[in-house]
């Protein structure tokens, strides 16, 4: 009876340490499945399009500026200011003050959530645009603030970045890619 109670005893024994490796086992492989990935945020959308508008205005200054458009220059100062008349104002000058528009409006939305006063507008786009009598130095340390209201936009956005990026534009819109697409077509 003495070999039959050790025998039961080291029975139910190596059963409970039985039980402690296979729920052991059974942690680690739980813990060893693969995260599933977290979609991004709301926020996160948000960023993405304000620095994906950045970068379209960027490209349309850049675009203009290749063109000899210069938003330093007296005539093109004049023609940009909001109380010159917007029947006068030149192509180039409409072009460039809707970049620095969406520019401003890309900075102060993340910051205030909300419609910007003309106030803050004009102080963005003084602090970030080129505007009349700016040297080569002012021109550099705007373009810095753009860039690095582009950058923390971007690194906020995480992967929605590239999520929204990778939308193609239907073509209802009468982008320069979408006209593009059609004249190669006829």
């Amino acid at each position: 009876t003495a070999a039959m109670a050790a025998l039961d005893t080291l029975s139910k024994n190596r059963q409970g340490l039985t039980d402690t490796l296979l729920a052991g086992l059974k942690t680690v492989s739980a813990s060893n499945k693969p995260k599933e990935e977290k979609r991004p945020t709301e926020f996160q959308y948000k960023y993405a399009t304000f620095a994906q508008d950045i970068e379209r205005s960027e490209k349309e200054f850049d675009r203009l500026r290749k063109k000899g458009f210069d938003p330093t220059g007296i005539l093109s100062s004049l023609q940009t200011t909001d109380s010159f008349p917007e029947f006068l104002k030149g192509e180039d000058e409409k072009a460039f003050l809707a970049a620095a528009r969406v520019t401003a409006d890309a900075i102060l939305k993340p910051k205030t959530g909300a419609a910007a006063t003309p106030n803050e507008v004009a102080q963005v786009i003084q602090s970030s645009i080129p505007t009349i009598s700016d040297t080569q130095e002012n021109l550099l340390s705007k373009a810095e603030v753009r860039a690095g209201y582009y950058n923390a936009l971007r690194a906020g956005a995480g992967k929605a970045y590239d999520e929204v990026k990778k939308q193609k534009t239907p073509t209802i819109f009468r982008t320069r890619e979408n006209i593009g697409k059609q004249n190669k077509k006829e």
